[in-house]
Order: C-alpha cells, then sequence, then structure tokens
C-alpha cells in the first residue's frame, strides 16, 4: 500500500508516485494566510496613519527632512504645506527656503514634493522620493538612509544653477549653466570604500564669475560645454570621461580640461590616492589676469601651448608631476 497521502499507479515504465490533493490543499491554505497577514500589514499602516493627527504626520515628515540634512548643515522652511494620504502619503511644500549654515546662502525652490515611505515612518527608517521645482529646473531624488547606510538617486532636467543658486549655496562661487544627468550611491556615506556610484552629467552654458584669490582677481569663466562619467566600485573610483570645454570651439573657452585615471578610494575621503592624468589649457584673458601662473605650469606646458601633468599623492594632497614634452 503506498504512503498516506500519496497514490500509486503502474505503467509502462514502471510504477510512479504522483501527489495527493491533501498537499495541494495545504498549499492554498498557507497561501490565504500570506495574502490575509499582507492586508492586515496595509490595514494597520492605513488605520495608524489615518489616527494621528495631521499636524503630528506633517511634524513627524518635517523632522525627518531636517534630520536628514542637519549633518550637511542644512534646514528647511516652507512658507505653505499640505499633506494627502489618498494616493499615498504626500507631503507638499511651497515657497521653500533651504538654508546653508556654511555659507549663509539659501536656496528657494517654489515646490518641494516629498512622498515618505509608509513603513519608514513608523520603522525610523528615512526612505521615500522628494521632488523640487524652481522655474522649469527640476530635481527628482529617491532615497533610503538607515544610520550611515543609504540607498540615493539623484535626476537633475534642465537645473538652472545660477536662478537656483545652489553651487554657489555650497561652494559659496556664484556659477550659472545648464545641468542635466544622474548620479547614484549605494553603501556607508562613512566609508567611501563601500560605495557602489555611478554619475552622468552634462553642463552647459557655464559661467564662473569673477573671483579674488589671495592677490588675484580671476576674471569670469565661461565653458560652452562639459561631460562626466563616473564611475565607483569595489573601492575604486573610474574617471570614464571628464571633459571640460571643447579645445577646438571658438571663440575659445576659457578653461578646457580632461581628466583621466582613478582614484584608489579610503575610509578618510581626503586620503584616496590620485593616479590621474590632467591636460588643461586657458584662455588669453585667465593668462593675461594671472601674469604668474605661467611661470609655476611652465614644467608642464606642451608644445601646443596646452598644461599636462600626471597626479599622484592623496585627493587631499595631490602631487603634480609635469608631464614630458
Amino acid at each position: 500500500m503506498s504512503p498516506a497521502g500519496q497514490e500509486a499507479f503502474t505503467g509502462a515504465e514502471g510504477t510512479q508516485e504522483i501527489q495527493a490533493p491533501g498537499r495541494l490543499a495545504r498549499l492554498r491554505k498557507y497561501s490565504a494566510w500570506g495574502f490575509w497577514a499582507a492586508v492586515f500589514v496595509v490595514c494597520l499602516i492605513l488605520f495608524t496613519v489615518m489616527k494621528f493627527p495631521e499636524a503630528r504626520i506633517k511634524a513627524l515628515i518635517q523632522g525627518q527632512i531636517n534630520s536628514a540634512l542637519a549633518p550637511q548643515g542644512v534646514s528647511v522652511i516652507a512658507q505653505e504645506a499640505s499633506l494627502s494620504i489618498w494616493r499615498g502619503l504626500r507631503y507638499e511644500m511651497g515657497d521653500v527656503s533651504l538654508r546653508f549654515a556654511k555659507t549663509g546662502k539659501t536656496v528657494r525652490l517654489d515646490r518641494l514634493l516629498v512622498k515618505p515611505s509608509m513603513l519608514g515612518l513608523i520603522s525610523g527608517t528615512i526612505a521615500g522620493s522628494a521632488y523640487a521645482e524652481r522655474g522649469d529646473s527640476e530635481l527628482g531624488l529617491d532615497f533610503a538612509v538607515k544610520g550611515t547606510q543609504a540607498d540615493l538617486s539623484v535626476d537633475l532636467e534642465d537645473v538652472d544653477l545660477g536662478k537656483l543658486g545652489l553651487v554657489e549655496a555650497m561652494a559659496g562661487v556664484p556659477v550659472a549653466g545648464l545641468l542635466n544627468g544622474f548620479a547614484e550611491l549605494e553603501g556607508d556615506l562613512n566609508n567611501p570604500q563601500s560605495w557602489e556610484a555611478s554619475a552622468e552629467l552634462k553642463a552647459a552654458h557655464v559661467k564662473i564669475s569673477e573671483q579674488r584669490v589671495l592677490a588675484f582677481k580671476i576674471p569670469e569663466i565661461g565653458i560652452a560645454a562639459s561631460e562626466i562619467r563616473l564611475k565607483a566600485t569595489k573601492g575604486k573610483l573610474e574617471l570614464r570621461q571628464v571633459r571640460l570645454g571643447d579645445p577646438k570651439r571658438k571663440p575659445a573657452d576659457d578653461l578646457t580640461a580632461t581628466l583621466t585615471g582613478d582614484v584608489n578610494l579610503q575610509r578618510n575621503l581626503m586620503a584616496s590616492g590620485l593616479k590621474v592624468n590632467a591636460r588643461f589649457s586657458l584662455s588669453q584673458k585667465v593668462l593675461g589676469a594671472l601674469p604668474l601662473i605661467d611661470a609655476f605650469l611652465g614644467p608642464g606646458k606642451q608644445a601646443d601651448g596646452t598644461y599636462a601633468f600626471d597626479l599622484s599623492g592623496s585627493l587631499g594632497s595631490p602631487v603634480p608631476v609635469a608631464v614630458k614634452r
């Protein structure tokens, strides 16, 4: 007699066993349990959100936003705010100011939409997506951050650097131009060796405002087009393409440069080792404003008037070695 729950039959190729309906019934029962467990979790989340007063949910989301930005010295203030839960949790802010403590500058946004993960709100993980607008500039961000572990993805579409003022707010240098592209990063934010990252960026009509460095007055620098492609994996950052300006353009860009090579990432980012070749040129306008620059760069000057150096050392203390003509 065959074992319980099985049925035997004899055919041309001998005796075979087939599964009885009892096992199929158990599978159906477990699947039903799994379905109703998922329904219970979803209902619990919705009930929790609906029972929370709207003001408390707004405060919770606003607190998570500022907690995520605080380590970078950034705070967010919105003149308008609205909350919606029926199409997924959505927190929309209008007339938004991002204050950068380091430079004292403020970036203003027409609209900032944050769609946090409801599971994240309950578990303490900072996760979700965000969308920002200023004029025709659009920025999109997907994020999941827990402690120092992060999974980030940024999309940039026709970002007007001058109108947005983001570079000036972050670095204190006024920069205008249009920026498009994306960047992704996964890993421990405090350990660059763990980063799995990539970036593809294109910039057009970039203008860096006149600056004074020490006793020198550097004129406005114009760069018509630039392209950057980077890839970080297994502790190494590859400069797949870094090109600023076009040396063949007429009139010439004030700065053209190409970088090739890689960076050996370390836990301390500024200690990361360099193995990079840099080739660049400066317009007569820039050279005329910096009469001593040729004395400093002269050893790397090439026959065509450009400069070439191999960079070693670390990101924080690079060591340039002139490339022989």
